[in-house]
């Protein structure tokens, strides 16, 4: 299996993790749970929903990534432990993600490229180890490497201005001046009913077109119809329910 073309997607977000959250010791935990889903938005470097510590700072289980990366930069723990606390001293809150990387790796003496080099075979690694150790399943790397593979033709933030009748650009610049969700709903002259059935029907019609123009598989198709969302929730026919939303987070994401 081709693991590499979701892991080169989601290197930016890892080495934002890293830089940002630190290791949390490995857990293993159960394939047969929605931990497992847990566990695969860790190895990406998506937010993992969990309990916030003093600190306000998600935990939850994750894979200690730094083992991994730390190996394959043949350096200590601590050396990359201290390298990542040196980028996040030199970031400001205006810092954005690429220069994060760019600090990170200047830390470690190495290029964006190769820092991100490494990082493919961190992610590589701790996937192998995960699946191995049966914290993971295959169908979730599969669904994982599915719907990295659909993002590339289906943009949701963009599926859900369009519902609204808006750009990307205005909908957040609206959600920036404080403009609610309910006030985005009515001025789209729509209920959160409708919109959320709209945009649940882009979708279906994207992954459609994805499967006729080749870019998914039918097969990859099922396992993103099927798979719960990220927050938790499961599809409309029936998927998966792990930890739940807030109140109010089952909105049409407005």
């Amino acid at each position: 299996m081709n693991k590499n073309k979701w892991i080169n997607m989601g290197m930016g977000a890892l080495i934002a993790l890293m830089i940002g959250g630190g290791a949390v010791a490995a857990t293993n935990v159960s394939a047969d749970t929605d931990l497992g889903n847990t566990v695969l938005a860790a190895i990406n470097g998506e937010e993992v929903n969990g309990p916030r510590d003093g600190q306000g700072r998600r935990g939850g289980n994750r894979l200690d990534k730094s083992a991994f990366l730390a190996e394959e930069l043949g350096i200590t723990e601590e050396a990359l432990s201290e390298a990542r606390q040196a980028a996040r001293d030199a970031a400001t809150e205006d810092t954005t993600r690429e220069e994060r990387q760019e600090l990170f790796a200047s830390e470690l003496g190495l290029s964006v490229e190769a820092l991100e080099a490494a990082s493919e075979a961190a992610e590589d690694a701790a996937i192998a180890e995960a699946l191995a150790n049966g914290d993971i399943t295959q169908e979730q790397v599969d669904t994982k490497e599915a719907k990295e593979a659909f993002k590339e033709v289906f943009d949701k933030k963009e599926a859900k201005a369009e519902v609204l009748g808006l750009t990307v650009e205005e909908l957040e610049a609206a959600k920036e001046a404080g403009t609610s969700k309910e006030e985005i709903l009515e001025n789209a002259g729509l209920t959160q009913e409708e919109a959320k059935a709209a945009i649940e029907q882009a979708k279906a019609d994207a992954l459609e077109e994805a499967v006729a123009n080749g870019d998914i598989t039918a097969e990859q198709a099922e396992l993103i119809e099927n798979a719960p969302e990220r927050n938790g929730r499961g599809n409309r026919n029936g998927g998966g329910r792990g930890n739940r939303a807030p109140a109010g987070g089952d909105q049409a994401d407005a």
